[in-house]
């Protein structure tokens, strides 16, 4: 879509997309692709229960909820350039 190519072309992401060595470089762009992963790696983890309980985990994101904004803030001040 239009959408699509237009975030591929005018932000950092499609520099994360085609180079992992770019996507580094940049603290947005390091950030879309390390909360992609982890969203992914929470929606795998959270399927652990439906052989048991017939439905996935929703309460990992509840437990998550209060922690990922105080990660995500460290991560941006990390990522600073230094004298910012």
């Amino acid at each position: 879509s239009a959408a699509a190519v237009s975030w591929l072309q005018l932000t950092p992401a499609g520099i994360c997309l085609s180079s992992l060595s770019g996507c580094l470089a940049d603290a947005w762009a390091s950030q879309v692709a390390l909360t992609l992963a982890l969203s992914l790696a929470l929606w795998l983890f959270s399927l652990r229960t439906i052989p048991t309980t017939g439905t996935s985990d929703p309460s990992i994101v509840d437990r998550l909820w209060s922690i990922l904004p105080a990660l995500y803030s460290w991560h941006f001040y990390l990522r600073m350039p230094p004298g910012s």
